[in-house]
């Protein structure tokens, strides 16, 4: 990929150590839905017992804590992201709907554009980043 900046590397540390400060003040529970980490390219394995079912032969990254989960999303700021395995595991679990939280609509555009792939039909693509997103992201889940 061509980028225009020095995106998950160390170079984004000062970003990771910010993230971890406005994290710390949030309240977080612990996730519920299955979730592919960005670290590895596994799905997380958490509570859900639909993750569980699902999942119970594939290692994932155990997150169990809220703690474990803000870790493991500040690591992935200034670490190396696996891409091609996120696509991978989600077209292990024929994922039909994806859904990207944060600024911009890179990723959710990279996804759409490999999304027919995913499952043999299109799977739906949705970039959370802003009110109006949100609602459109809650219109796509009651569907």
């Amino acid at each position: 990929l061509s980028y225009s900046a020095p995106f998950h590397c160390s170079f984004m540390k000062p970003a990771a150590d910010g993230m971890q400060s406005a994290l710390d003040q949030v309240t977080i529970s612990t996730p519920t839905a299955p979730i592919v980490s960005g670290l590895d390219g596994a799905l997380v394995r958490s509570p859900c017992n639909f993750c569980v079912e699902l999942h119970a032969d594939s290692p994932g990254l155990q997150i169990t804590t809220p703690s474990s989960l803000i870790s493991n999303l500040v690591t992935q700021i200034s670490g190396p992201v696996r891409w091609s395995h996120c696509l991978a595991t989600l077209r292990a679990t024929d994922a039909s709907r994806l859904i990207f939280l944060g600024p911009g609509k890179a990723l959710a555009n990279l996804a759409r554009r490999d999304a027919t792939a995913l499952t043999d039909q299109k799977a739906d693509v949705v970039s959370v980043a802003t009110d109006e997103d949100l609602g459109d992201m809650k219109a796509m889940w009651e569907e």
